[in-house]
């Protein structure tokens, strides 16, 4: 069924545009793909436990109860992209193994979420005694179409010897007493989709794909490490069910969570971006930098927000 709102070019407070087609507009059950390989691996997982061995030397983990039995793990990867030992590639690439058993994300306990969120604290306050290091960047790929070649859930780290233009465009946006991200708390209450007292979810006016999802703590916050114990705990919470709707409208889509928080204080606001990978990049989008969204932000918006968990 053809739409009758009118497509329209929208601007995000960034910059960004992107065109929203409407007359493209497509269901939830239009992206609802049929069941594919998650992965393509061979031989057993390398972040089960009993597999330790498989993995380069651990860096952290959170322990749980039973003895030798841990909850997350963080090490170096593997196929790195930076190392501290190329003096032109110098940075950090790690892994953060959120749970021991194969299950989806959106499925682990609430303490599993404050879990990892703990050890990126712990990863934040380590790098940001280097010096060379100026910015961390916290992302998780899942599944195929979102770049990931292990199926078992995980997040990844890259840090770096600069700060990317976007976050600092993000940062002068968000310095000062008119923060375009805590203005954004008032300007999207039309596409809310989950709140608590301290976090808040919702598809952004301009989304950039179908179904995306950011997620802000509602006290102005720099990164993690400026954040008090109610405020992880809620945006934790904020995460997971945004996290759940989005497997239970769309049925388990891969995709993208970017983290945007500081190393060290600074003027940006805090937050994740969920981007679900249900749409393919052509020539239009790499030529021109505008994306083309098929959904509406309003009414994803409303399809998750019914979405029941």
């Amino acid at each position: 069924m053809v739409s009758t709102a009118e497509n329209e070019i929208r601007t995000d407070f960034l910059g960004r545009k992107v065109i929203i087609a409407a007359n493209r507009s497509k269901r939830p059950q239009d992206f609802i793909r049929k069941n594919e390989a998650h992965e393509k691996r061979d031989g057993p997982c390398y972040f089960c436990p009993g597999n330790e061995a498989m993995t380069p030397p651990e860096i952290s983990r959170i322990e749980g109860k039973k003895k030798d039995f841990w909850l997350l793990r963080n090490f170096n990867n593997m196929f790195f992209a930076l190392s501290k030992s190329y003096p032109r590639g110098y940075g950090v690439h790690e892994i953060i193994v959120e749970t021991p058993t194969h299950s989806r994300f959106s499925s682990l306990p609430e303490s599993a979420f404050y879990n990892m969120i703990e050890l990126f604290l712990r990863r934040l306050h380590a790098l940001s005694k280097d010096s060379k290091i100026k910015y961390a960047q916290f992302f998780k790929n899942d599944g195929l179409k979102a770049g990931a070649s292990i199926s078992h859930s995980h997040t990844q780290l890259i840090a770096l010897p600069y700060i990317p233009k976007i976050v600092s465009r993000m940062e002068a946006a968000s310095a000062g007493r008119r923060c375009s991200f805590c203005r954004m708390l008032e300007t999207e209450r039309a596409r809310i989709i989950f709140e608590n007292n301290t976090a808040i979810a919702f598809v952004p006016y301009a989304a950039r794909f179908p179904y995306e999802i950011w997620v802000l703590p509602k006290r102005h916050a720099w990164g993690f490490s400026s954040m008090d114990n109610a405020s992880l705990q809620g945006f934790a919470r904020a995460l997971k069910a945004s996290l759940q709707k989005l497997d239970k409208l769309l049925k388990n889509p891969d995709y993208n969570i970017v983290y945007y928080s500081s190393l060290r204080k600074s003027g940006l606001h805090m937050h994740a971006e969920i981007i679900p990978r249900l749409t393919t990049l052509a020539g239009f989008e790499f030529g021109t930098e505008t994306i083309i969204n098929p959904v509406v932000p309003e009414q994803a918006a409303k399809s998750l927000r019914e979405t029941k968990i």
